[in-house]
């Protein structure tokens, strides 16, 4: 976790030297869908579950690349295949990305392709404390895991930013995420 927060320090003090602009995409809300089974063969039963975010870029000087940090959070539920036990997954996804924008398209569509690395913290499957005869199962460690997210998506206006990404969280707690965000600056 020092070494990341290392690297967003380091990115946004050394910002000012490369960027030409800076964007900050102050909310992004989307629908997670597409769940693997984790390790132990719980299945999201709804098919989705909803994702919340913010984004902060820097547009380096010939506007095509935007190197810039990621945070994303996610709820969703799962059951077991004879469905007598469920529990609550909870993650938190912080990554470094870097997105390659369409800048020649048009001004007020600009198309992008990017990936972002970095960790996420999960509840840890490893580590299940259940009862007998309880229909909960409580998870009682968070683990930090690898995590990467290719993306492709485009931006209107220069305030309305479509993303359309694959979460690879570890585990089993992989998905897509299709979300909305609203940038500040450009």
């Amino acid at each position: 976790m020092k070494k990341f927060l290392s690297i967003v320090i380091f990115v946004i003090l050394t910002g000012n030297l490369f960027c030409q602009t800076y964007e900050w995409e102050s909310v992004n809300a989307g629908l997670a869908s597409g769940f693997s089974k984790d390790k132990n063969g719980f299945y999201n039963p709804t098919g989705g579950a909803l994702t919340l975010g913010t984004a902060f870029r820097c547009n380096l000087k010939d506007k095509q690349l935007s190197p810039g940090v990621q945070f994303t959070f996610s709820v969703w539920d799962r059951i077991s295949a004879d469905k007598s036990q469920s529990y609550r997954q909870v993650a938190f996804v912080f990554l470094v990305t870097t997105d390659y924008n369409y800048t020649k398209i048009h001004p007020n569509f600009v198309p992008f392709a990017g990936i972002g690395v970095g960790a996420s913290l999960m509840r840890d499957a490893e580590s299940i404390v259940s009862e007998e005869h309880s229909d909960i199962i409580d998870y009682v460690n968070f683990k930090w895991r690898p995590g990467i997210s290719p993306r492709i998506g485009f931006e209107l206006f220069k305030g309305l930013r479509f993303t359309a990404e694959y979460m690879y969280l570890g585990n089993g707690n992989n998905f897509f995420n299709y979300k909305l965000g609203f940038v500040i600056g450009s």
